[in-house]
């Protein structure tokens, strides 16, 4: 798998988050009426999940054929610690279950002004 970098905002621990994906292929990742499903980790390989995003909860939402935008709630990330998430998705309506084909490496940071409300 090739790597590309492309800037994006990071995430601001206990601040809400959102990233609009584009992935570019023969066929739509995000035709109307797909569900989708991504999981946010700390590292690949780690067990413990710090968010999942989906269709049905609002994590994830369709754009166009080709795009996606992905919210994390500023509860969510509240409690996390500076430095790095990862989070890949798949397409979950078909059978079987297709890899979206990327992986998102995301900085985590702290805000200085915080504990406001």
């Amino acid at each position: 798998m090739s790597t590309t970098t492309q800037p994006g905002r990071p995430i601001v621990a206990g601040f809400p988050w959102s990233l609009d994906v584009t992935v570019t292929r023969e066929t739509p990742f995000f035709p109307i009426g797909s569900t989708h499903t991504a999981h946010v980790r700390d590292t690949p390989t780690s067990g413990t999940i710090r968010a999942t995003l989906t269709t049905a909860n609002g994590g994830l939402t369709r754009v166009d054929d080709n795009t996606v935008r992905l919210l994390i709630p500023a509860e969510t990330s509240a409690t996390w610690k500076e430095g790095s998430v990862v989070l890949d998705m798949v397409r979950t309506d078909v059978t079987p279950d297709e890899y979206g084909g990327f992986v998102l490496t995301i900085p985590v940071v702290r805000s200085i002004t915080r504990g406001l409300t």
